[in-house]
């Protein structure tokens, strides 16, 4: 199954690509990340003022997590949250 996300703000850190783009998945597999994919696909979802994030899974939980980790004050923590 080939799958579109089209016309969403990527943020690829892997790559270091931030853009309005579209992302073309298959077999839940990221196929190509770039402006205007014109490919056939199954189904197209537009993202117009989403995120798409490749590799980040729920930024919100992990924020919670490190907050929580580092709010001991034993902890000495590199980040200033």
């Amino acid at each position: 199954m080939k799958l579109l996300l089209k016309n969403g703000t990527v943020i690829d850190y892997a790559s270091n690509f931030q853009d309005i783009a579209d992302v073309l998945i298959e077999n839940e597999k990221i196929i190509e990340i770039k402006k205007n994919i014109t490919e056939k696909v199954d189904e197209v979802i537009n993202c117009e003022g989403l995120f798409i994030m490749p590799g980040m899974i729920d930024m919100a939980s992990r924020q919670a997590i490190c907050n929580f980790i580092y709010s001991f004050p034993y902890t000495n923590s590199p980040l200033q949250f």
